[in-house]
């Protein structure tokens, strides 16, 4: 078991993907951005030894999270004691961020790491660094203290975990579909920007058109399997017709994550 680091720029943004693997072979991947000084979401703790000698190398003078999940928090306390800056995260994630008693499943436990706790301070309605202003938008749906950060000089837009895929197949049983596509749809009214997720590998240039696809996705899962369920289909064959049979993840994660909980999170959707 190790770990696998990949670095890669575009224009004044730096990402680095961390995963754990296992046989050689990378596992889930969490990203870990730069952009003039700020370090937006920190990675999980499994990759902190790769991970803190590439930052030591530029300057870091602050931490923002868009939201607590070890993925993404997990290393904020380490910044902040390494490089002597602040955390910032919403109000709702200050206090999971702070806690000293995390329980992950077991699948978590071994891709991510358990993280230890950090202390934050609120955000406000903007971040500033020497260059840029980004603001702070609340996108909950993911989880409640969920945010992004829109950068308008260079049209940037960090979605933390709000975005994930265009054809998402599966989705946490803590999630709410209904709140995630308000938020989704708030980001269509920004000027077209680039597009950083916490998952994806790609980065869109046109998030209007990223974000567009995903909700239109969204209404089509939802549309049929709505009319397959009214027709008496099981949710199960609902399932497989729709996005195939379960993957490893859910069978790991109990079901914590399944394509079963996708559509029945967008079946519940209300007002769509």
């Amino acid at each position: 078991m190790g770990v696998r680091l990949e670095f890669d720029e575009f224009g004044p943004v730096k990402r680095w993907r961390v995963s754990r693997t296992l046989l050689g072979r990378p596992l889930f991947f969490a990203a870990v951005f730069w952009l003039d000084g700020l370090v937006i979401d920190t990675g999980p703790t499994s990759g902190w030894e790769a991970l803190e000698p590439e930052l030591a190398r530029l300057p870091v003078k602050a931490v923002v999270v868009t939201h607590h999940h070890e993925d993404h928090g997990g290393n904020a306390g380490r910044i902040a004691a390494r490089f002597g800056c602040p955390v910032l995260a919403h109000p709702l994630c200050i206090p999971p961020l702070a806690s000293e008693d995390w329980t992950l499943g077991l699948y978590r436990h071994f891709v991510w790491g358990v993280p230890g706790p950090s202390q934050a301070v609120p955000l406000g309605e903007e971040i500033a660094t020497e260059r840029y202003r980004l603001r702070v938008i609340h996108t909950p749906g993911h989880s409640d203290d969920h945010v992004v950060f829109h950068e308008p000089k260079e049209g940037l837009l960090f979605t933390g975990d709000l975005f994930l895929h265009e054809k998402l197949k599966m989705m946490r049983n803590d999630e709410d579909a209904g709140v995630m596509a308000g938020s989704l749809e708030s980001l269509l009214a920004l000027p077209r920007s680039r597009l950083f997720c916490g998952h994806n590998p790609r980065v869109p240039d046109d998030h209007l058109e990223a974000i567009g696809a995903k909700l239109s996705r969204f209404r089509e899962l939802r549309g049929r399997a709505l009319e397959m369920r009214a027709d008496g289909v099981p949710l199960d064959r609902i399932r497989d017709d729709l996005l195939g049979r379960e993957e490893f993840i859910a069978w790991i994660s109990r079901g914590r994550v399944s394509k079963r909980n996708l559509l029945e999170k967008l079946m519940a959707w209300e007002g769509a």
